[in-house]
Parts: structure tokens; sequence; C-alpha cells
């Protein structure tokens, strides 16, 4: 799979920070999903036990594509789920699967959120380099609410 290419949206992850962190390698922590470095990753800790991460992208932005870069051809054997969200409250899934999770592009219906939590299932823990989240403008004439 490929990037979205730029009329597809604009990659707001580096405008983020991790504000939650739980269950990855103290040395290979969430906070590396977002770097833009790829040669750094984020690893789960413990076999059969989840981790997961929180996303804040600082504010709402209207996304559209999920691009994930696993490090050394590598991925996630027991799968992994991500979910988008504008008040950490009520989450929308974009990205479930059980099966094996790997690098690509993952396109959802557009939605607003500031919020991407990243959960590993638990199952295979590979090294994930990167998270890429892809927004597009609001549509004309559309006015946006933030609370």
């Amino acid at each position: 799979p490929t990037a979205p290419q730029k009329e597809d949206g604009y990659n707001v992850a580096f405008l983020g920070s991790v504000i939650s962190n739980d269950g990855w390698l103290s040395f290979a922590g969430a906070v590396y999903l977002i770097d833009h470095n790829t040669d750094t990753y984020a690893i789960r800790d413990t076999e059969g036990v989840p981790a997961d991460a929180v996303i804040d992208l600082g504010m709402s932005y209207r996304v559209v594509h999920l691009r994930l870069d696993f490090t050394f051809g590598q991925s996630w054997g027991g799968g992994g789920k991500f979910e988008i969200s504008n008040d950490q409250t009520t989450w929308i899934t974009v990205v479930n699967t059980s099966g094996v999770l790997g690098s690509g592009t993952y396109s959802f219906p557009p939605e607003y959120a500031r919020y991407i939590r990243v959960t590993n299932n638990g199952i295979g823990g590979g090294a994930l380099g990167e998270v890429q989240v892809f927004a597009v403008p609001p549509v004309r004439g559309t006015v946006i609410v933030i609370q």
C-alpha cells in the first residue's frame, strides 16, 4: 500500500503528543509512534497483555486515513484496534482486527477527532515505527463548533 496523496489529506500526527502510554517496553514506548523517526518504534511489553496509548492531536481535525508503518517488516500477529474521539468519552473504532495487522493505509468515512487510541491486542508485539493521521479540510460552508 502507498500513503495517501496530498489531496487525500495532510498528516497531522506530528502536531500531537502521546498523553497516555500503558503496557509498552520502557525503551520502546508509545512516544515513538509519532516522532517522525523510522529508526524508533513502540513494542508491547508483555505477551498476552494488551498495550494502549492515546495521542492528542491538540485540536479537532476531520480525519480520513491512518497510515501504519511497522519497522523491519514486522506486524502485530494478534491484531490491534485504532479508535478516534473528540472528547475521550465517545470512541469510534476505525481499525479493528484479531488477525495480522501490518503496515498500510486504513481509510474510513471522515470524522472529526482530536484523540487517537492505539491498542495492541496483546498477541504479537511487532515494532510499530510510526502512526500517521491524515486529515482533510472541512466541507465548504460547514460550521465547526469545538467544545
